[in-house]
């Protein structure tokens, strides 16, 4: 509720955070990456307890000892008549924001907690790697969602070059990276009308939804146009800009996004079908060749076939990613040694994201129980390689009369 955008400072409006009377009491926030930190903007509580917060102390670092509450200290909480309070922190480095109020009987409650830090953006633009789209067609084309993906910001250009989604309830844009990325940063540009953008959360994740993690929530600065976020390490697919509340106009001129694509392990193994439909197409190979829709496995048009994958070793395998051709159906079950996951719901069958939870396996099975489709990539993502690897580093014998490895 303290980093919610809202700046209620009455309790009753839902907008606060309290702990209970305690000994030593904490509230922490997880900036999911360490920033160079200038200051803190803290939202006292108006409407009881005013005081309560009086003594206690900011604290900013990258360790977790003591649930954070040991790192250096930034200020202490002095109350006054303001409601708002804003303490100076020489740009102190860390990861992690700690409001701790040391002592017996003590209680942490505050309204909102705004982190201004310095933001340093390096690397490559990746957003003009995806597919934009949005939650209503635009007006006309010169306002349509790959206007926010062009490299061309509208203010820039005469306002010429900004997707814009109609007035609706909650409003939004969306691009799919068609990748699985680990994203560090985000910019949005305005074209300066707050009431299209101020307010606007950015979220990441792997579900093609607005339900994903959120990055940041957009707060307009008159004559800013340019906003730059960075978001720790999000591992994400899907990025949105999502503008809550009724009857609204979102505008956005361009969506610029840092990260690296994730490694596709995959591309390290050896690949084996049930079956081929004919002699010189569709061999296993291709699912694992980097070609994600260019090139494509075909087994035998009938129930029952399937395509693996083996890693050569076990990894802990936390995500895979189906690449189908277009409008394809698929009703597969995805195992990583005779482990299901499950799939992430998504709009589209062309491309499917499923979720592993970190099994560690060494094959993964794309099972066809119907007739199968195409199926041109198996993309395998992990967290780290299984150091306790006690398998023989050879592929399997390849089979090809329908028997299961």
């Amino acid at each position: 509720m303290a980093i919610d955008g809202k700046p209620y400072a009455n309790y009753m409006q839902g907008s606060c955070v309290s702990t209970y009377f305690q000994k030593d009491p904490w509230w922490r926030l997880d900036l999911r990456g360490v920033y160079d930190i200038i200051s803190i903007e803290i939202i006292r509580r108006v409407d009881c307890c005013i005081y309560e917060l009086d003594g206690a102390d900011i604290r900013i670092g990258d360790s977790l000892e003591n649930n954070g509450n040991n790192n250096p200290r930034c200020a202490v909480i002095t109350v006054s008549s303001s409601v708002t309070m804003t303490f100076n922190c020489n740009k102190m480095r860390g990861r992690y924001v700690n409001i701790f109020h040391p002592g017996v009987a003590k209680i942490v409650q505050l309204c909102e907690l705004k982190v201004y830090a310095t933001t340093q953006i390096t690397g490559d633009n990746v957003a003009l790697r995806g597919v934009a789209m949005q939650s209503a067609p635009p007006a006309s084309a010169a306002a349509a969602p790959l206007m926010a993906i062009d490299e061309h910001p509208g203010p820039s250009y005469a306002n010429e070059t900004c997707a814009s989604v109609p007035l609706q309830d909650n409003p939004w844009w969306q691009l799919d990276l068609r990748s699985i990325y680990r994203i560090t940063a985000v910019s949005i540009i305005s074209n300066g009308n707050s009431e299209e953008l101020n307010g606007a959360e950015v979220r990441i994740g792997l579900r093609n939804d607005t339900s994903n993690q959120r990055c940041a929530v957009i707060s307009i600065s008159e004559g800013q146009l340019k906003y730059d976020y960075q978001c720790g390490v999000m591992e994400g697919r899907f990025v949105h800009v999502v503008l809550p509340g009724l009857k609204k106009t979102l505008t956005i001129c361009e969506v610029l996004v840092y990260g690296t694509v994730l490694e596709n392990v995959a591309l390290r193994g050896v690949a084996f079908q049930s079956s081929l439909r004919t002699k010189t197409s569709g061999e296993a190979s291709k699912v694992i060749d980097g070609r994600q829709f260019e090139t494509c496995s075909k087994t035998k048009d009938e129930p029952g076939q399937w395509v693996t994958v083996d890693l050569l070793v076990p990894y802990n395998v936390t995500l895979i990613q189906l690449a189908y051709l277009e409008d394809c159906y698929h009703s597969d079950d995805v195992q990583v040694d005779n482990k299901s996951c499950k799939a992430i719901p998504s709009r589209s069958q062309s491309l499917v994201t499923l979720d592993c939870g970190g099994v560690v396996g060494r094959y993964v099975t794309v099972m066809h129980p119907e007739e199968p489709p195409p199926l041109c990539e198996v993309e395998v993502y992990s967290t780290w390689e299984n150091l306790e690897n006690i398998f023989p580093q050879s592929p399997l014998p390849h089979v090809c009369k329908g028997a299961r490895l």
